[in-house]
């Protein structure tokens, strides 16, 4: 398959990891479109495995910090998703040293997906999902994230998404060109306590507020929760 048969129809997610594995045309060497992650390799040679914290501990950090936020956003996903999407990335997937670079790569961007989310403040709608993999992309932390802008743009053409679609995602990658390296490789469950917009800063994440149907990353709780926790 080339570039213009692809741009030409419609992809599920399945047929974009099958795409991304198998290449383009007949050459048997994959673009390197990700890149070593310095931070992966120190964590696969100490093996090292995140602490098992769970959603009531989450909650008990102190208001605005990471780990108090990321509890009110799992709580939010548990609105109009399955009883899954409510548990830590680290307690759903496991790192598997054994299996090698790629799928502890693969398996450590799931785990701090929901992070990323937060930072970035995208929500979980598909346009907020897109300016996720548009944030991936600009930092090169996962080759997949250049397959999605191929089908995104072809979508585009064909008529099937509109300009904002264009729009959340090339925001998520500048956000991701401008943001410190390996964002999404750092070890949060080390710091649940420090405070979101502390970390932003560190990490030279400029996350925008201005409303936007990809933007406002709690944008799933209930209005008389999020009154409650003004509240607190």
């Amino acid at each position: 398959m080339n570039v213009t048969e692809f741009i030409q129809k419609s992809h599920s997610p399945n047929d974009l990891i099958e795409i991304c594995l198998r290449g383009f045309g007949k050459s048997r060497e994959r673009p390197k479109i990700a890149k070593n992650i310095k931070l992966l390799e120190s964590m696969m040679k100490e093996k090292w495995q995140p602490p098992q914290i769970k959603l009531a501990e989450l909650l008990s950090y102190p208001r605005n910090s990471i780990g108090n936020n990321l509890g009110l956003y799992l709580i939010g996903m548990n609105k109009d998703q399955s009883g899954k999407h409510s548990i830590p990335g680290w307690l759903r997937f496991k790192l598997r040293y054994e299996q090698g670079y790629g799928s502890v790569l693969a398996t450590r961007v799931k785990q701090t997906h929901d992070i990323c989310h937060m930072l970035t403040n995208f929500n979980t709608s598909q346009m907020g999902e897109i300016a996720v993999q548009g944030f991936y992309l600009g930092q090169r932390a996962h080759a997949l994230s250049i397959m999605f802008i191929y089908d995104l743009l072809g979508s585009h053409l064909r008529g099937e998404k509109d300009r904002e679609y264009i729009d959340a995602f090339m925001e998520g990658m500048n956000i991701g060109l401008n943001a410190n390296e390996d964002v999404a490789f750092l070890k949060y469950e080390l710091m649940l306590g420090k405070n979101l917009d502390e970390i932003r800063q560190e990490l030279n994440i400029k996350a925008e507020t201005e409303p936007k149907p990809w933007r406002n990353y709690l944008g799933k709780l209930e209005p008389s929760f999020e009154m409650a926790k003004d509240k607190v």
